[in-house]
């Protein structure tokens, strides 16, 4: 069925894990989407009055060292979008301009583990993530990780709206 989809001209969404709402638009980061499987979004623009939904590709990343398989999104109050990596390298939180320009906002110094759950402010002044804790450690069947440690180190690349 789903390549009688595909097919057809329906949109393919591979490992859709990100979702937000803001202002009848709705953006759906695919996490392993595009050509390169690591990574797209989506914009669905939602019909008002006698206009459908339009369903756009707004961003595809040519390889991960531009943007690795992002799955956490939320838009900005400055417009942008906010994505966390959760890619086999090091993982950062990039932004995309309306324009489709991808930048680098934080990176993960602390370990190779991913952000999640990124939100902002509704001032834009504050920036929020959480940091994945690591995977149980099989040896001592306990988690590599200690929670006291979850709180991640960045480093800022780019001078940007938020505070990190």
């Amino acid at each position: 069925m789903r390549y009688q989809a595909a097919d057809a001209g329906a949109a393919r969404f591979c490992r859709g894990e990100g979702v937000f709402f803001s202002d009848g638009v709705v953006y759906i980061c695919c996490t392993s989407g595009g050509h390169q499987n690591v990574g797209q979004v989506f914009k669905l623009t939602l019909g008002r009055g006698d206009f459908g939904d339009e369903l756009e590709l707004f961003a595809e990343s040519p390889g991960a060292g531009v943007l690795d398989m992002p799955d956490n999104i939320c838009l900005a109050p400055w417009g942008d979008l906010l994505l966390a990596e959760d890619g086999s390298g090091e993982n950062f939180v990039r932004g995309i301009t309306p324009e489709g320009r991808i930048y680098e906002l934080a990176r993960n110094a602390k370990s190779s583990s991913e952000f999640a759950g990124i939100c902002t402010s509704p001032s834009g002044d504050n920036h929020f993530r959480q940091y994945a804790a690591r995977r149980l450690d099989p040896r001592h069947h306990r988690p590599a990780q200690r929670a006291r440690d979850a709180a991640p180190a960045i480093s800022a690349r780019r001078a940007a709206p938020a505070r990190i």
